[in-house]
Order: structure tokens, then C-alpha cells, then sequence
């Protein structure tokens, strides 16, 4: 059966649809939908200049590298992918059969009129200060030494001197609050931020949710970032950290979080819908599941969006992982020998859970189905689980929506572990490491696909409860893994709920970790 795709679905790695004004800004974004996607915007009626898409969608349905339909104009604008070996062969066969045509005294295949987004690629294999020669970035941005702008260096000033002062979590939720209760006073405000805050995974509200209450005042992030927190899109007309800005000026603000727009209509990783606004010098990390327009910086944008930068992860849908286990006397003694095989070459848990409680688990949504109880002397573990964990190199936080639903019959602490073998592919020297010792490699039966060290362990998560984000620990030498794709392994223990001891059922599933700028 074929893919339905919505009438007006839009995916655009900067804006879906830009009727204003973008100068200087970059993206730098994995996007994966099958179509109606671009690397920078999908839809532009308005100016594009000096600025760079660096990952682009694959090859699909009105997917292209930089705009799929242009109508405005679009300077010094371009997406970065070097030509494949097979693209260069295929590069060389045409002009073979162009050289033939025009020996032969025959005329060369026209080429076709009007926007290409092929004219706007760039094929040399360029560092990044080449790049930002080529696109015009380094006559845009102040002290850069990289395709990233430095925040401090490029500072906008807003021109206010009464300011309201944010510096923590509850000050920003509570301006929030008060903007989207239709407090005009509020909305029209400037704020700053003195320091940078942890929203500690909350799921928060957009600042202007709607055109009836939009955001019309100046928010100076000052250089600080706001990070480690969700913002939910379903049933919203306008969802970001900012939903819909009127008018509005954002400046020097950094964010890092996730952004579930599925379900929702105009979002974008930074402001859902920008009317006239303007955004300057900021910077958006982020990991997003579609909505109907959805675009990684700006979902719509009739305003200015000068020297800004985005990157992170767009999902039309995330893979969801579910596993039931089930376990019966003769199965569990099974597992239970392979079980202690695999923790005798585990490191040691950052913590002995107990009877602690995770003190990030929320409520899941649902709960999840009730189910009969499983026969007499045995258990059940049920989990849901992202099959991709985006993660910030910078704050070593990603989302990863775990959910103990209530069909399962025990709490469980749940990690994210690395084996011996994707660290030593990935150029590690394990000994050096302090991850094994010589002794233990050399010792019989050791498996590196089979030795795992955690990098991330929860607390107890009880039954119909769920954890939406994770942080990353290190290496045991105090290294991070740096920033890549790896091949990870989420290891599920079981406690009994009433009694809180460690039972005997346990379950695992694979999982990819993208650790992103």
C-alpha cells in the first residue's frame, strides 16, 4: 500500500515556507521523510542570501538539497554534497555524449529552463572555511572560526534598557504562563536571560501559542541556552519554543531540547510561525517528529532571520520498539545463565537503583493497555522505546520516551550501553580506556559483542510511568564518545514492585545513538 502523504505536508531544514527575509544562516540537519523535504526551505517566496544547507534528505517524492520550489530569490545560497563515484560516472557519460553530439554537428540536450535546485549544489569536497567564503558566511559573521556562529562574538543588541530578568527555570515558566494567558503586558515585555537554564525534562508550553495570544515583545538571550526540555505539538496550530511571534524580536538565544510536532500543524524548532518577527543570532539543537509543516528553525517565516543556526534530527516517524517478554520455568533458566555470562563482563552500574525512584518519571500518557495477569510462576517486562536516540554533544542530553506501560507486571531501571566491539570499531583501545583489562579479553568465553559498558542508568521507573530523556555519562577515563552514529544495546532490569528486589527477568533491544553538534 502506497504512503499517504497530507495535502500541504512541508519539511524544510531551516523553514518549510520563507516569505521573508533569511541572510546568513545555516542548517545542518539529518531529515528523514520520503518526500516533500529540503535541506534548507521548501517553499520560498521571499530572499535567501548567504546562506548553507550541510545534510540534505534523500533522494525522494519533491525532496531536493536546498529548495525544492523558488519563486523569490536565493543569493550565495547552496547546499554542500560532494558528486558519489557513481555520480561522477554518470557526469562523465553525459558529457562523453555531449562531446559526441557536437563532433557529430548535432545539438546537445537543452537544459532545462527556470529554478534548478542542482544549479544551487556545490560539488568540491571544501573545509568549512571554504565554505563560508564560498556562501558569503564569513562577511556575515564575527569571530568564526567555524560553520557555527559564536554566539558572544556576533551579540545583537536589542536597544532595551527595562528588562525583566530571567535566571531560572521557574521565572521562565511562569513568563511563559503568563504570556499565554493573554496578559497583554506580558506579551509585549522584554526579558533576559542571566544564566542558562535546565528545564530538567519538562514538557513546557510555546511562548504565544496562538494569534490570539502571540509574543510581540524582545527576548535577549544574552548568549545562554535553554536546554533539556519537550515541547508537545499535538492539537497545536503553532508549536516551538516560540508557537507565534507578532512582530516580535529574539536575539543571542541558544536552545537544545525536542519538539514533538507530530500531530500539530505549523511547527519549527525555534518559532512555529514567524509574523513579521525577528530572530538574530541564535541558535536551535534539536531533535523533531513532523507535523504537517514543520521546518527545523522556522515553520513559517514572514519576518527577518539573520546569522542563525540550527541542526539536529528531523522524523517523519520515529520507530517504535515494543517487546513482550513472557517467561516460563525452562525459559527463564535459560535466560538467567545467559544473563549472569553477560553482567560478569559488565561494568559496574553508576548506581545501585534500590528502592530509588527515577526522579524524572512522569506519568505515561495512557498508561498504556491493561492487561490479563501472565500464568503463575512467571513475569512480564513490557517496554516502548525510541529505536533512535538523538543526543547533544554539548549537553549530553537526548530524548528517549521510555514508557513502562501498565500491561507490564514489574518497575525497572533501564540503561544505555556500548559493547567492547563498537568501541574498539570506533578506533578504542580498551585496556587504555580502563573498560577491560588484558586479563579478562584473554579470558575464555569472552565475547566483545557480548561485554557492554553503561553510559546512562535510570532509577526505578514503576509500572505505567516513562522517561523522556537521558543523559549520557562518560567513558571510565572521563572521556565522551565524540560526536557519530553508534550501535548501542538498552539493557532492562527488573524489580519486583512491592518489595523492590531485583527479579530474575530482563530483557534487551538494540538502539542507535546519534551524538550530534
Amino acid at each position: 500500500m502506497a504512503r499517504q502523504v497530507p495535502a500541504g505536508f512541508r519539511v524544510g531544514a531551516f523553514a518549510a515556507l520563507n516569505n521573508g527575509a533569511i541572510t546568513g544562516c545555516v542548517s545542518d540537519v539529518k531529515v528523514k521523510s520520503k518526500e516533500n523535504s529540503c535541506g534548507f526551505a521548501y517553499d520560498n517566496n521571499g530572499k535567501i542570501r548567504s546562506s548553507v544547507a550541510m545534510s540534505q534528505p534523500k533522494a525522494g517524492e519533491n525532496n531536493a538539497g536546498f529548495c525544492h520550489r523558488n519563486r523569490g530569490s536565493i543569493s550565495k545560497g547552496g547546499w554542500v554534497r560532494p558528486l558519489t563515484d557513481k555520480e561522477i560516472k554518470e557526469k562523465e557519460a553525459h558529457e562523453a555524449k555531449v562531446a559526441k553530439a557536437l563532433a557529430a554537428g548535432k545539438k546537445p540536450p537543452k537544459k532545462k529552463p527556470g529554478y534548478s535546485d542542482e544549479n544551487l549544489r556545490e560539488t568540491a569536497k571544501l573545509s568549512e572555511a571554504e565554505i563560508m567564503d564560498k556562501f558569503g558566511l564569513s562577511a556575515e559573521w564575527k569571530g568564526a572560526d567555524g560553520i557555527c556562529p559564536d554566539l558572544h562574538a556576533n551579540y545583537h543588541d536589542l536597544g532595551v534598557a527595562d528588562v525583566i530578568e530571567i535566571g531560572t527555570a521557574e521565572e521562565l515558566l511562569s513568563v511563559i504562563a503568563d504570556i499565554n494567558s493573554g496578559d497583554s503586558m506580558a506579551a509585549k515585555a522584554s526579558y533576559r536571560l542571566t544564566s542558562d537554564i535546565n528545564l530538567k525534562g519538562k514538557t513546557v508550553d510555546p511562548i504565544g501559542i496562538d494569534e490570539d495570544t502571540p509574543f510581540s515583545g524582545k527576548f535577549d538571550g544574552n548568549g545562554k541556552t535553554v536546554k533539556n526540555f519537550r515541547i508537545a505539538g499535538k492539537g497545536r496550530q503553532y508549536c516551538g519554543f516560540f508557537g507565534y511571534v507578532k512582530g516580535g524580536e529574539v536575539a543571542n538565544l541558544a536552545i537544545d531540547y525536542v519538539l514533538s510536532g507530530k500531530g500539530g500543524n505549523t511547527a519549527g524548532g525555534m518559532v512555529g510561525y514567524n509574523n513579521n518577527g525577528s530572530f538574530t543570532n541564535c541558535q536551535v539543537r534539536v531533535s523533531i517528529t513532523l507535523g504537517l509543516v514543520t521546518g527545523a528553525f522556522a515553520g513559517k517565516n514572514t519576518g527577518t532571520l539573520v546569522n542563525c543556526y540550527v541542526c539536529g534530527e528531523m522524523s517523519r516517524a520515529f520507530p517504535i520498539l515494543w517487546v513482550l517478554v513472557g517467561m516460563a520455568a525452562a525459559v527463564l533458566i535459560m535466560a538467567i545463565i545467559a544473563l549472569i555470562i553477560a553482567l560478569s563482563r559488565m561494568n559496574r552500574p553508576i548506581y545501585t537503583p534500590g528502592e530509588q525512584i527515577d526522579v524524572n518519571q512522569i506519568p505515561a500518557p495512557d498508561g498504556g493497555p491493561d492487561v490479563a495477569p501472565p500464568p503463575p510462576g512467571s513475569n512480564r517486562i513490557s517496554f516502548e522505546v525510541l529505536s533512535e536516540i538523538t543526543i547533544s554533544h554539548a549537553t549530553k542530553v537526548g530524548r528517549m520516551d521510555y514508557t513502562n506501560p501498565k500491561r507490564a507486571t514489574q518497575d525497572v531501571v533501564v540503561s544505555i550501553a556500548i559493547s567492547d566491539k563498537v568501541l574498539t570499531e570506533k578506533g578504542y583501545d580498551l585496556v587504555k580506556l580502563g573498560v577491560r583489562t588484558a586479563e579478562e579479553m584473554a579470558a575464555e568465553g569472552y565475547d566483545p559483542a557480548k561485554s557492554f559498558t553503561r553510559l546512562y542508568q535510570s532509577g526505578r521507573l514503576q509500572i505505567g510511568y516513562q522517561l523522556q530523556a537521558c543523559k549520557l555519562g562518560a567513558l571510565p577515563n572521563g572521556e565522551h564518545l565524540p560526536i557519530g552514529d553508534y550501535d548501542m544495546m538498552i539493557l532492562i532490569d527488573a524489580y519486583d514492585p512491592e518489595t523492590h528486589e531485583k527479579a530474575v527477568v530482563n530483557a534487551q533491544a538494540p538502539v542507535t545513538v546519534h551524538i550530534v553538534a
